[in-house]
């Protein structure tokens, strides 16, 4: 399962071959017995939510809508981090010299190669002819949920370049437009797709019982039930990127390029970076009644410190529209 693109997340069924992809560092080891494989160059850790039971209302929050929802899951492999920079433009440098076909907020020049986000600002350059790529380990953001479900057809494809190993894999995109996401649905021979909001959720908040039994849900997804702490990376004590604008706490040193993973201590029970700050996260779950939205979940760097708490509990997703071309 690739985690989700207000940022993706991966998640994969079936095992397949690794192909070329630059594997990133080692990510810092998951909680015991937790199973690690890697795909593509993406690290995956097993969630087997079997035994979980339903969330109860005091599991939740006040005025939460969750209460009864997350089980009845059969086992996933999820991405251990967002999908980052430097996996999205493998599939982006794909497709954008050939007309950009799927306007991927990419500006492919082969002089700079400076990736940019979907308003145009600048995020970072991309690793061609060995230039060094700081942003290459940052989760990628602002891309669209239709481009998130053709990256989904392109690893259950096999990483084809032809624009029909982005139309079926995952999701049938057959005729289907930004203003109707609720008619794209997982199909049933997906390798990998964008988690549900039960499956992130169990990701997330499930804690498993001693031998994989029954457990328990935490109330954050840092393997707790306490508030986070934020801060920067590194620094004594800090838990999440949640709630931190960086631009307004040193001038020159982007927000969003905070790379993935770097609060080890800060895993949910399956061994998952980054669900409490980082970039907020799509399901490919959507809104009843708003056929172009779908839920994301999980804080980010730049949520005020109202919304990061309240997003990052147990049971609080929000929603969000994600036309084609954006």
């Amino acid at each position: 399962m690739t985690r989700s693109f207000f940022s993706l997340t991966c998640i994969a069924g079936a095992s397949v071959t690794p192909a070329a992809m630059g594997q990133p560092a080692p990510l810092p080891p998951p909680p015991a017995g937790v199973q690690v494989t890697t795909t593509y160059g993406i690290e995956f850790s097993t969630v087997d939510p079997r035994n979980a039971p339903p969330i109860a209302p005091s599991d939740l929050g006040p005025g939460s809508g969750m209460a009864g929802r997350g089980s009845g899951l059969q086992p996933f492999r999820m991405a251990r981090t967002e999908v980052t920079n430097g996996q999205w433009l493998e599939f982006a440098n794909t497709f954008i010299p050939n007309g950009d076909p799927f306007n991927m907020g990419v500006r492919y020049n082969l002089s700079t190669d400076w990736i940019f986000d979907e308003h145009g600002q600048t995020i970072g350059i991309a690793p061609n002819e060995g230039l060094p790529y700081p942003g290459s380990s940052m989760a990628a953001s602002g891309i669209s949920f239709l481009n998130a479900a053709r990256y989904c057809n392109w690893l259950t494809n096999g990483r084809q370049s032809t624009i029909g190993s982005t139309m079926t894999g995952a999701y049938d995109l057959t005729g289907i437009t930004d203003a109707d996401v609720s008619q794209v649905v997982r199909s049933p021979g997906a390798l990998f797709w964008i988690p549900s909001l039960d499956e992130w959720m169990a990701a997330a908040y499930y804690q498993p019982g001693p031998g994989g039994g029954p457990g328990a849900w935490n109330a954050y997804p840092i393997s707790s039930s306490t508030l986070p702490i934020p801060g920067l990376p590194r620094v004594s004590g800090a838990q999440t990127s949640a709630g931190i604008d960086i631009l307004a706490v040193q001038e020159h040193f982007v927000a969003a390029a905070i790379p993935a993973a770097l609060y080890p201590n800060s895993q949910s029970p399956w061994g998952l970076f980054d669900m409490s700050g980082g970039v907020n996260e799509m399901t490919d779950n959507a809104v009843q009644h708003f056929p172009a939205h779908v839920f994301t979940l999980g804080s980010s760097w730049n949520d005020d410190n109202d919304s990061w708490t309240f997003r990052d509990r147990l049971g609080y997703p929000d929603s969000f529209a994600f036309p084609t071309n954006t």
